[in-house]
């Protein structure tokens, strides 16, 4: 919903519509057109960034207050979100959409091919596609979450990697119970021993090989 103020209105944030550094320039020139109070400005910002985002802000900082962060800090936290998903996004297609360029030995491609799985967390081998072996050891060596914000960024990496683990809502269901809404946190051996499953679960987890047309597929 927009903000009617003296110098116009600022619209919430829409990713699809507006880079995230384009409406950090207008949040900031609506600010100081409309002779914001350094002490209101987080406020303002926070009525009008949108539902899903204030929900998402206040995910991440949790257990600390929003009104406790400046504006700058909140935009701040928005562009590192949001241009993070964007080079992703982009190098997952320019990924899926490379081929070997006119020229371009063999030698070459595969190894163009190979930075841009690193990149994004993989490991392409002679024998097929796998987690990047970094990756996985940063989960391995990831502490036991003390707040509802840690295992949310414990699992964001299990999902991301759940084409190399079935059933890998299965596992995590002791932790997704304590991300629901109105329940209290507290971490038990329940939480405790999905947290250690989910963990030698990446450790052991699934290769996808290469296709190969003369062995049997299983479905």
């Amino acid at each position: 919903m927009a903000a009617p103020t003296k110098y116009g209105m600022l619209a919430e944030y829409q990713p699809d519509v507006e880079s995230i550094e384009v409406y950090e320039d207008r949040v900031k020139v609506f600010l100081v057109a409309n002779q914001i109070p350094e002490e209101r400005q987080f406020a303002v910002l926070l009525s009008i960034i949108g539902a899903p985002h204030f929900s998402l802000l206040s995910s991440w900082l949790a257990p600390e207050k929003l009104s406790d962060k400046t504006v700058n800090e909140l935009l701040d936290i928005l562009k590192a979100h949001f241009l993070k998903k964007r080079v992703t996004i982009a190098e997952r297609y320019r990924f899926y959409l490379r081929v070997q360029r006119p020229g371009e030995t063999a030698i070459q491609f595969a190894a163009a091919i190979q930075f841009a799985a690193e990149y994004l967390g993989h490991i392409i081998d002679k024998v097929g596609l796998h987690p990047a072996p970094e990756k996985v050891k940063a989960v391995q060596m990831a502490p036991e979450p003390r707040n509802i914000t840690e295992p949310r960024a414990f699992i964001s990496v299990l999902i991301y990697y759940s084409k190399f683990l079935p059933n890998l809502s299965v596992v995590l269901s002791p932790l997704y119970r304590l991300l629901q809404a109105k329940v209290k946190w507290s971490w038990s051996r329940e939480q405790s021993e999905a947290f250690r499953e989910a963990k030698s679960f990446l450790q052991s987890s699934t290769l996808l090989v290469h296709f190969e047309a003369n062995k049997e597929i299983v479905v």
